[in-house]
């Protein structure tokens, strides 16, 4: 290439592709001042070059140390030009002289930085030196203070070392305090490694107890411990057969894999009857929360203990039996811990988890996991409640909803403590880098069977790999220094599926069973079963409705299968006269949320539902749900009546069953039977035969014939 009209490129200069060093190829004479006043460049030719920090005679390899400004040479100076890049090698033109005198300001620019880097060695020395001739000073001065009584006896003039060695006492005080002191800090040190060598990391139960409200935490960063719980007087003084009264009245069973006998478990973990017994371990602030309850229920008296212990825990409770303050009180107190250790927050929770990360991220220390957006939003609600006191955020992300608004939720006044989430929402914001949960130490998966029920295995694989791995210690206590977490398991039922996830996700956990583990409704649900023909189903529910609902006052709950359904049925009733709202899942996420609402503040009392709303909603005063059409599965018939007769109330189950449900007649009888209601004789006519296949996920459940009989024994074929 041609870059002067009287001469061509002066210095040609390779960059090695491998190596990264230029090297002079080419030597021609570079044009005078006249004749380079007439040099052009191509306006192609791109800017980029190399400047270069040492050029050697003979070949004159230039290490390559800067992109960005290029440059050529002159005689007397190096300015910034041009160069040229062009397929695997760059070609650097420049235009001077190949003389060694063209190199003369690189060279001085060389000895300039030679020098820096020798004057900087120097004064580095000079320092070590200086700090060594001060501590040659400090012993020559021990060594004048050890004569100092000596110089005391003579004249005046001689004992003027008085003041200084005064001094010098002073400070050999002080490095004998810092030695102890370092002395100390290395016993501790190796005291915490011997006890996690034991298995039991830096918790245990042998804590002091506090008085009540306490936390018996330390707010030592590292050694902080996780409270441990300390049985009020009352709980510690109950007999055995007043456990055992309890547990027949609630019907509770209790399992631990590190107690033998049944009977010593339920003596190991004895129930909280009174929510002043928890203020032994719990603050008053956290206990606000329960001001408008007057006893725990079952699942809540039971799992406190266990899980203010540190302590994995499997919880089988039907629904509407206070499962979502069972976990939430206990993972309220953590946060606490973990507050007073400084590892909550941003900055905490990431130094906790070895993360030193610039932009902003969310490090929760709670993480729940719920199937629905329904039944997410109603957790969240009273994570947010019973938090409010202690200043506990509480996020709730969900599909449905814009990112960006979720986002700056959990990002907003620091990041969110507790973050309440459906599956696939939280893997977006994990890949967005929005959330980070290496830091979690409480993982809670609700309603465990329905998330299975709806694929969301892999999902919830994922996101366990990402969290602190579960305790391998005997006692299972959670460490707040975010190594390990603390699992806590839910569900209405307990297939075969779930035992298999919690044997993998769960470390030593005690398993609680409130009512049974077959799937059963409530005994406070009158369950009607009223048999008809399909076509008869609108004039009956408008007849039911006049019964029901004849104040138009009071909460009333229809299902239907589908979600057109769901729109006729809507549609029906408001021709009729009915104020009624619907919520499905082909409306968007802000209409169903205000049909949520109208539903639940009694401006709209009858809501129209399919099976989303089977689950997550949390609303006492529900006194009617009628069935207009049959589910899918028995599991969703018990979650759908389980909307009434929640928080100890009562409540009434309507059931329209047709010909067309006749498959369910069998399982149907089945639950009515356990809940103790008469059969009706129009459903018995269906035939009460369970087929005996076993469901994909939730197993038989109902064994043998409608009498409750065993099966028939095999028949075995033997040939002579």
């Amino acid at each position: 290439m041609q870059l002067c009209k009287s001469q061509p490129a002066a210095v040609s200069v390779k960059i090695s592709r491998s190596t990264g060093e230029l090297e002079v190829v080419k030597h021609i004479t570079a044009p005078s001042r006249s004749q380079g006043s007439d040099c052009t460049f191509p306006s192609s030719m791109p800017t980029a070059g190399v400047i270069s920090n040492s050029i050697r005679d003979g070949r004159r390899t230039i290490p390559r140390t800067h992109f960005g400004a290029d440059f050529c040479f002159s005689p007397t100076s190096l300015q910034p030009r041009s160069c040229w890049i062009a397929g695997s090698a760059c070609y650097l033109l420049l235009l001077a002289s190949a003389t060694p005198a063209s190199f003369a300001i690189m060279d001085a620019a060389e000895a300039e930085k030679a020098r820096r880097k020798a004057e900087k060695k120097a004064a580095k020395a000079a320092k070590h030196a200086a700090a060594e001739t001060e501590e040659a000073t400090a012993g020559a001065a021990e060594a004048t203070a050890a004569v100092v009584g000596v110089k005391r006896s003579r004249p005046t003039e001689e004992v003027v070392d008085d003041e200084p060695a005064a001094e010098v006492v002073e400070s050999e005080e002080e490095r004998a305090k810092r030695k102890a002191e370092k002395k100390a800090r290395k016993e501790a040190k190796r005291a915490r490694k011997a006890a996690e060598a034991d298995g039991d990391g830096a918790a245990g139960s042998d804590a002091p107890a506090a008085g009540a409200g306490a936390l018996p935490t330390k707010a030592s960063g590292a050694g902080a411990t996780w409270p441990c719980y300390r049985p009020a007087p009352e709980v510690e003084a109950m007999s055995s057969k007043a456990v055992a009264a309890f547990h027949t009245e609630k019907n509770i069973a209790v399992e631990d894999p590190l107690v033998a006998a049944a009977e010593s478990a339920a003596l190991a973990w004895k129930p909280v009857t009174e929510f002043a017994h928890a203020r032994h371990s719990v603050g008053a602030d956290v206990m606000a929360c329960t001001s408008t309850f007057k006893t725990p229920s079952p699942i809540q008296a039971q799992a406190w203990p266990i899980l203010l212990s540190g302590r994995d825990m499997i919880g089988i409770a039907a629904t509407g039996s206070g499962k979502t303050l069972a976990f939430m009180l206990p993972a309220l107190v953590h946060i606490q811990a973990k507050r007073a250790a400084g590892r909550v927050g941003a900055a905490g929770a990431a130094a906790a988890a070895g993360a030193g990360r610039g932009k902003r991220v969310c490090y929760p220390t709670v993480l729940v996991l719920a199937p629905t957006r329904e039944l997410a939003m109603q957790t969240a609600k009273v994570s947010t409640e019973a938090g409010a006191a202690v200043g506990v955020r509480t996020v709730c992300i969900f599909g449905g909803m814009p990112k960006h608004t979720q986002r700056e939720e959990l990002l907003a006044e620091g990041g969110a403590h507790v973050v309440v989430a459906t599956p696939g929402r939280l893997l977006d914001h994990m890949q967005d880098g929005v959330l980070d949960l290496s830091a979690v130490s409480v993982l809670v998966l609700d309603e465990a069977d329905r998330m299975l029920d709806m694929g969301f295995e892999k999902d919830i694989r994922q996101v366990v790999a990402v969290v602190p791995p579960a305790s391998t210690s005997r006692r299972g206590v959670a460490s707040l220094d975010g190594s390990v977490r603390q699992t806590l398991m839910f569900s209405a039922t307990w297939p075969p599926a779930i035992q298999a996830i919690a044997a993998e996700f769960l470390a030593y956990p005690v398993k609680v069973v409130v009512g049974s583990v077959e799937l059963a409704a409530s005994a406070s649900i009158t369950q009607i079963v009223e048999v008809l023909e399909p076509a008869a189903k609108d004039a009956t529910l408008l007849r039911l409705l006049g019964k029901y609902h004849a104040s138009r006052k009071n909460r009333v709950l229809v299902f239907c299968l589908y979600k057109k359904e769901a729109d006729r049925v809507e549609r029906f009733l408001s021709g009729r006269g009915w104020s009624c709202g619907a919520i499905h899942g082909d409306m968007s996420q802000e209409a169903r949320i205000r049909a949520f609402n109208a539903f639940k503040e009694a401006r709209v009392p009858l809501l129209i539902a399919t099976d989303v709303a089977a689950r997550g909603l949390d609303i006492p005063a529900v006194e009617y749900v009628i069935n207009y059409t049959f589910p899918l599965t028995i599991e969703d018939y018990v979650h759908r009546i389980g909307r009434t007769g929640r928080g100890g109330a009562t409540g009434t189950a309507h059931t329209l069953f047709t010909s067309l449900d006749k498959a369910h007649a069998g399982e149907l009888a089945n639950v009515l039977k356990e809940a103790g209601v008469a059969i009706p004789d129009a459903l018995t006519k269906f035939g009460l035969h369970v087929k005996r296949k076993e469901h994909a996920l939730y197993g038989a459940h109902f064994k043998g014939g409608a009498d409750g009989s065993a099966p028939p024994a095999p028949t075995r074929m033997t040939f002579d």
